[in-house]
Order: C-alpha cells, then sequence, then structure tokens
C-alpha cells in the first residue's frame, strides 16, 4: 500500500510525462513475461525512452486535471506507456515492431500533442519513416544528380572508346 505522499509523487510525475512528451504510447502488457519486457526496456533505453508501469486509479486523476480523454476500457486493463526521445515517431515505432514480435504486449492507442489517438492511428504512424530514414531519403535525392552526370560522363567516354575501337578495327 502506497502512502499519500508517494501517491501524490507518482501523479506529479505522470503529469510531468504528459506535459513534457509529445508522443505518449498507451500498451497493455498482461500476458507478457519478464525477460521480453526488459529486452523491450532495453530497446527504449538505447534510443532515450522509457516505459513505465502506470497505477491506472492515478493515471485518470492526471488525465482528467489535463483534461485528456481516454476511453476508460483502456483505463481498466494494466496499462504501461512508452515515453521520451526526441522523435514523435520512433516511440510508436519501437512499441509496434516490438508488438509485432511480442503478442502480449498490445497497443491500446496514445497520446500525441495532447490529443488521444487510438491503436489505428498509432499503427499507422509507426510506417511513418523516422527523421533519420527521410534524413538518409533526402541525401539521396540530393547526391542523385550528381550521380546521374557522373554516370553519364563516364558511360560517353566509354561509348567513344568503342567506337574507336570499332573503327580502328573496321580499318585494318
Amino acid at each position: 500500500m502506497k502512502t499519500r505522499e508517494q501517491k501524490s509523487q507518482l501523479i506529479s510525475s505522470y503529469e510531468e510525462i504528459l506535459e513534457n512528451h509529445k508522443s505518449i504510447i498507451l500498451t497493455d502488457f498482461s500476458g507478457l513475461k519478464t525477460k521480453p519486457l526488459f529486452e523491450f526496456k532495453g530497446k527504449l533505453f538505447e534510443n532515450q525512452m522509457k516505459y513505465l508501469v502506470v497505477k491506472n486509479r492515478l493515471f485518470k486523476i492526471v488525465l482528467d486535471k489535463l483534461k485528456l480523454e481516454i476511453p476508460q476500457e483502456i483505463l481498466d486493463k494494466p496499462l504501461g506507456i512508452v515515453f521520451g526521445g526526441q522523435d514523435e515517431i520512433l516511440p510508436t515505432k519501437l512499441a509496434f515492431d516490438f508488438s509485432k514480435e511480442n503478442e502480449n504486449l498490445k497497443i491500446e492507442g496514445g497520446i500525441l500533442d495532447s490529443k488521444f489517438i487510438d491503436e489505428a492511428a498509432v499503427k499507422s504512424f509507426a510506417l511513418i519513416p523516422s527523421k533519420e530514414e527521410l534524413y538518409i531519403r533526402l541525401i539521396g535525392i540530393i547526391n542523385a544528380p550528381k550521380f546521374r552526370f557522373v554516370n553519364a560522363l563516364k558511360y560517353n567516354q566509354i561509348m567513344l572508346i568503342n567506337i574507336l575501337k570499332q573503327r580502328l578495327v573496321t580499318k585494318l
């Protein structure tokens, strides 16, 4: 049993999480074994993110205080949240990928920019390329004309050499 002070600390930590993170993924972890859960937490930690099991009643108090509406059926399940990092999409990607590997971790929804999004929206966000992937694509697009130009010059030189070789062979 938690003391009143411990509960108020949990409430303030939940409030801080909800106010300071743009993207929070809500998961049901019932049936998830300890080892896979720690593996998941490790993957999140590598990306400066965290997984926190919340006390639903206390979490509901914070949601009401911040005027965030989440369906009651989600709050009736064992609830864990994924949060952290600078990228809004990466938490959804990591949670989605892990839920595909471990069916006992179920994505229930999320909070994006202080608004509830359902499970389908979380999954669609998970399919969006991350910032790093987009940067790589952008660099490829920027560099493509240079490579095409160099290849065109190289190809034309090869064609010129082949034409000259054919001319020499026909004259001999």
